[in-house]
């Protein structure tokens, strides 16, 4: 049968060579790997655990092949979490099936994972780092006029780079990255 032979692992985790006894408890020498499913095995912090489902859509991004991302669904969520070396917390082994197929693609290739668990179409983002908090709510500092004006919004749902502005800032409005020394109110009035 044509396919990538792997061969079996030991006990330590040594690859199967020439000279080793196979035992009639584990006769396996080599298998071929079915290569029409692709399989991501990741790990999920178990803080993370309860915001993903089965079903729930994920891009795969593979060290050796760079530029390139694959999409993927989760099939199988752990039940119980587990202690591995370099993680603080437990964590949960999550299969991720690809649905792009590739030839480049190997057994045993490093991969990043990204769990899509909520898509908010048509909306304004910043940076996380353009947000501001105080006492008196959430802010950013835009320049208008030539002026740099401290603007008060509303945020939204927020990932690891961007936060969704739900209101108090129109699209094309120039944003700072960093607070500036000098900076004017932006003044809203209201009707009581």
């Amino acid at each position: 049968q044509d396919g990538m032979v792997i061969y079996a692992r030991l006990w330590g985790g040594r690859k199967l060579r020439i000279g080793d006894d196979i035992s009639p408890w584990y006769p396996t020498i080599a298998t071929l790997p079915d290569l029409s499913v692709l399989v991501s095995d990741t790990y999920v912090e178990e803080i993370h655990i309860t915001k993903i489902n089965t079903g729930d859509s994920a891009r795969i991004m593979v060290d050796a092949i760079p530029g390139k991302v694959f999409n993927g669904v989760i099939y199988k969520i752990a039940n119980i979490g587990q202690e591995l070396p370099g993680f603080e917390s437990k964590v949960f082994n999550v299969l991720i099936e690809l649905i792009d197929n590739d030839p480049e693609l190997k057994p045993a290739m490093t991969s990043s994972n990204n769990i899509i668990i909520n898509k908010i179409p048509d909306v304004l983002t910043v940076p996380r780092e353009c947000l501001f908090a105080e006492n008196d709510g959430n802010y950013v500092y835009i320049r208008e006029a030539g002026k740099v004006i401290r603007r008060p919004v509303i945020p939204g749902p927020e990932n690891d780079e961007e936060v969704v502005i739900q209101s108090g800032l129109q699209e094309n409005d120039k944003i700072l990255l960093s607070e500036p020394e000098h900076f004017e109110h932006d003044t809203i009035n209201t009707r009581d």
